[in-house]
């Protein structure tokens, strides 16, 4: 099948790409696609058990000084909040947001990018393509 897009269309697909790192010149159809692997649902009881677990339910000093339930890093000075216990030689601090929501989107950003999660965005297009929708279970593991 042909598709056409209008230009803000195809201006959105180009945006789309530079935020999840998708070079190359190639066809519109195959940039679709391997955004369509990129940019996908990540269920919502993975978001919940990783934010449980990563900010203690909540409690944590990132969680509550920096509306980060993700323990997300960042690597520009002042970005964030220096850990207590971090190892000599590293500059990392974790990040701070303006919110929560900001957290979780920076959260699912790098799930659908990070290399890190390839193997969870390859399981996730598998089940994609038979029409299932992948458990926050089965991703995370």
């Amino acid at each position: 099948k042909n598709y056409r897009l209008e230009k803000n269309s195809i201006k959105f697909v180009r945006n789309l790409s530079a935020r999840y790192k998708i070079k190359g010149k190639e066809q519109l159809r195959s940039t679709v696609d391997r955004l369509l692997i990129r940019v996908d649902v990540v269920p919502a009881s993975l978001v919940l058990a990783q934010a449980a677990n990563e900010s203690g339910w909540g409690t944590s000093r990132f969680a509550r000084q920096a509306n980060n339930l993700f323990g997300l890093w960042c690597f520009t000075p002042g970005c964030g909040l220096t850990p207590k216990n971090r190892d000599k030689g590293l500059k990392h601090q974790v990040a701070k947001y303006d919110s929560v929501q900001e957290s979780v989107a920076a959260y699912l950003h790098t799930i659908n990018s990070h290399f890190a999660y390839t193997h969870l965005r390859e399981i996730r297009a598998t089940k994609r393509e038979k029409d299932l929708h992948p458990s926050g279970l089965v991703l995370a593991e």
